[in-house]
């Protein structure tokens, strides 16, 4: 649940983003001449967002693995694998067996968070309508 959470947190800093940037947009319009003294994003589109989140920034698997949710994921992993373990374990089974079940439950798991992720990302993606796109 928390891992769904921080998904919704990331959510909302790109809605306030999206904010801002038409924000700064409104303010062109009324004076066109400010357009030197802006540094972020003036659009909505996703180009313009990502500008706004850094200059120079692009959508990298690094900044993803680089994200809170990231980290949540993998400790989630880890602490998935080593309760699958310590249940193998209780059930009598041998070491290597042991070894192999926490293994492969903290790979389902990463897997699992993974594809919650790029969900999150290609639904954010693809509902998100620009109104002030660059040209």
């Amino acid at each position: 649940m928390t891992f769904i959470r921080l998904g919704e947190a990331n959510t909302d800093d790109i809605r306030l983003v999206i904010g801002m940037n038409r924000l700064r947009h409104g303010y062109l319009d009324l004076a066109p001449e400010l357009e030197p003294y802006f540094t972020m994003g003036h659009h909505d589109d996703q180009v313009s967002i990502l500008q706004s989140y850094r200059l120079g920034y692009q959508l990298r698997l690094s900044r993803l693995l680089g994200g809170t949710p990231a980290l949540v994921a993998a400790i989630n992993a880890v602490l998935v694998g080593v309760i699958a373990a310590i249940i193998a374990e209780a059930m009598g089974t041998q070491d290597l067996v042991i070894v192999a079940v926490g293994i492969i439950a903290a790979l389902v798991a990463v897997i699992g968070h993974g594809t919650m992720m790029f969900r999150a990302i290609t639904y954010g993606r693809k509902e998100h309508r620009s109104r002030f796109p660059n040209k």
